[in-house]
Parts: C-alpha cells; sequence; structure tokens
C-alpha cells in the first residue's frame, strides 16, 4: 500500500521491485529464451502462455517453486521476467498485465490460498470456472485492489 503521502506509483513499484529481488530468482523449467513479437513487451503473455506446460523452478538448485498449470503472482511474472530480460521493471510488467487484462488476453483472480491475484493465460478459463473461484473483473471499475494495495488508476 502506498503510505508515504509524497510517494509516487513509480516510487513506491521500485519499493516492491527491490524487495521482490531478494527473493531466489526463478525461471521456467526447460526454457531457455523466450522471443515473444513485440521483445520484452509481449514477455508476460508468453510467460503465461509457457507457464501452462513448464514448472517455475529456482535458478540456484532447479528445484520447483511452482507446478505447471497454475496461476502466477506479480511478483512471479516479475521474477521470471528477470531471468530472461534483465532490465524490465515491475512497474513495466503490471503495465503489461493490465494491458493484457484491458484487452482480455488473460485473466485475473485474487488466490486465497496465497492471499494475491493471480493471473493466467485465457485458454486456462474453463479450470477457474469449474472450481467456482472465477471473480469477475472489470478494470473500468476500478473497484480491484492487488495484494500490493495498488488499483488500475495507479497506471494512469
Amino acid at each position: 500500500m502506498i503510505q508515504k503521502h509524497d510517494e509516487s506509483y513509480s516510487q513506491y513499484c521500485n519499493r516492491i521491485e527491490k524487495s521482490l529481488l531478494k527473493r531466489k530468482p526463478i525461471k521456467l523449467e526447460g526454457v531457455e529464451v523466450i522471443s515473444p513479437e513485440g521483445g520484452c513487451k509481449g514477455a508476460i503473455y508468453e510467460i503465461l502462455k509457457l507457464s501452462y506446460s513448464s514448472n517455475t523452478i529456482y535458478c540456484h538448485n532447479s528445484n520447483t517453486q511452482c507446478r505447471r498449470r497454475r496461476y502466477r503472482s506479480q511478483g512471479d511474472l516479475f521474477l521470471i521476467a528477470k531471468y530472461y530480460y534483465p532490465n524490465i521493471t515491475f512497474q513495466e510488467v503490471r503495465s503489461e498485465l493490465f494491458s493484457l487484462l484491458e484487452n482480455e488476453l488473460i485473466s485475473t483472480i485474487f488466490c486465497r490460498d496465497i492471499s494475491k491475484r493471480v493471473f493466467y493465460f485465457r485458454s486456462y478459463y474453463h479450470y477457474a470456472t469449474f472450481h467456482g473461484d472465477e471473480e469477475s473483473y472489470d478494470i473500468k471499475q476500478e473497484r480491484w485492489e492487488d495484494e500490493y494495495g495498488l488499483f488500475p488508476h495507479h497506471l494512469k
């Protein structure tokens, strides 16, 4: 949650990024290069598609961090993207997520197990519907909050 009155959205994202970078690096198992159309800009979409068939593993020991066919949090998506695109920022990942949501290419739910908003490739919809976890998402209503206390209007 943005706590300092004078802290901008960019500063807050930078603070979140620094915190996330203290975690162990992760990547998609068996994926050495991600080369989407649009380069880094399309990376998040590709990561979400690839995560359907790839486990997320820790880089230092190859242990599984998250099994395939699971949805990914913003933090995990940022750390995965950081492995493949070292210069990407948390703010860029958030921006890309909201762009993909607006264009209805991905979906999101709030995962009660980990108390985080998670994202998934649109074709996974059947899983969320089957499990009754689908939460309506309308970015234009601006009532959506994530685990960092941020809302869509922070992107404007």
